[in-house]
């Protein structure tokens, strides 16, 4: 089966891990403050599928992401950095 170009609304609140109701001002604060791509001009509704995709694999944004769409180098990062916490933390008293 062969994806659409587009990501609807729905697809994107739910690649943000949020809701339809709380996209606009989060895609607002990511955008201007990481680079979000903007919706499709004449429909705010969709968003190129390759632009948001390149986005989710290049962010710097990676606490704005559910884990799972994490790009791979944040979630290993933050796997080293529970390894860490767990072996040091173990050891203390």
């Amino acid at each position: 089966m062969e994806h659409s170009p587009l990501y609807l609304a729905s697809e994107v609140a739910a690649l943000l891990g949020c809701s339809l109701a709380t996209l606009p001002a989060k895609w607002r604060r990511l955008n201007r403050d990481h680079g979000f791509p903007r919706p499709l001009p004449g429909n705010g509704n969709a968003w190129s599928r390759y632009l948001v995709n390149e986005w989710i694999d290049t962010t710097d944004a990676e606490r704005d992401l559910p884990r799972e769409r994490r790009p791979r180098r944040a979630v290993a990062i933050e796997q080293q950095r529970q390894a860490l916490e767990a072996r040091y933390a173990g050891g203390m008293v």
